[in-house]
């Protein structure tokens, strides 16, 4: 994984173990590794501060918290890095928060989970008729890209 300033081009590698979902939080950079760590960054040293292992394959920052998806399901962690609540059922690969909502994409169900950050509910269950690759949230919406054809839904 490289940190690279846009001014100057120059270059910072930083070690993880397969980095494979990151974001950038107030003081922090998070990744999730291809092994199921989920891996703090300082960004301004680069130091590595902690390395939790419970499955991780997707971060995201936002409505209160820390939001992390894998075989576990839907992991919310406070921002001292302490597991607040879990959801077994949202399970899926991609995470993302907006819209005071936190959303979980499941290539598996083809589902798009809609869970409250304030409860650790799941509030909406959205069926997707087709295999989802990626998901963004933006302009009041959540954006869901297809896998398996060229539409952006």
């Amino acid at each position: 994984m490289l940190r690279i300033d846009p001014k100057t081009g120059e270059a910072a590698r930083v070690t993880t173990t397969g980095p494979d979902s990151i974001v950038v939080a107030p003081g922090e950079v998070l990744v999730a590794n291809t092994d199921g760590t989920l891996t703090w960054i300082d960004p301004a040293t680069l130091a590595i501060s902690v390395k939790l292992n419970s499955g991780y394959q997707a971060v995201a920052v936002g409505g209160g918290g820390i939001w992390t998806v894998g075989p576990q399901g839907l992991v919310h962690l406070n921002r001292e890095r302490v597991i607040v609540g879990r959801i077994p059922q949202a399970t899926g690969f991609a995470v993302v928060t907006g819209g005071g909502a936190v959303w979980v994409l499941d290539d598996q169900l083809r589902r798009l989970w809609k869970v409250d950050p304030r409860t650790d509910r799941i509030v909406k269950r959205i069926r997707l008729r087709f295999d989802p690759g990626g998901a963004a949230f933006g302009l009041g919406r959540v954006w869901v890209t297809n896998r398996g054809g060229d539409a952006l839904v």
